[in-house]
């Protein structure tokens, strides 16, 4: 048994030395604010937390008494102060995908530009998102 110790030490330390560790664990990264013509995502803690004056993504969940409810999510770019993306929701699936994003999240969206209605909205929970 020690032999096999003494073993597993000797190659646990050329592994190491040769440079293989496990470089993901803890790792984390951020997202800005990216854009097409039909399809906007970012993570907002990214957005809350860039340098840049410009960037934010966001999404709303409006309820009237009536029962009516309406979503909007809206999305900016770091490139200048027009540079945005826009699209509302009433499908109450797409509402639960809204109302389930946390502030560490990314949000990813699609829409149609002719009629400014989102086609897809997902949420994303990864711990590699960096953090608010």
């Amino acid at each position: 048994m020690k032999r096999l110790g003494a073993l597993m030490l000797a190659t646990l330390t050329t592994f190491t030395a040769a440079g293989v560790h496990d470089a993901s664990a803890g790792a984390t990264q951020t997202y800005g604010v990216w854009f097409s013509p039909n399809a906007f995502e970012g993570v907002f803690s990214s957005a809350r937390n860039s340098a840049d004056a410009y960037q934010q993504i966001s999404c709303e969940i409006n309820t009237w008494s009536s029962g009516y409810s309406y979503g909007y999510c809206y999305a900016h770019d770091n490139q200048s102060s027009s540079a945005f993306r826009n699209c509302y929701v009433t499908e109450m699936n797409m509402l639960a995908a809204v109302e389930s994003a946390a502030q560490d999240d990314m949000l990813r969206v699609t829409y149609d530009p002719a009629t400014g209605h989102c086609t897809y909205i997902g949420v994303v929970k990864s711990s590699r998102f960096d953090t608010k």
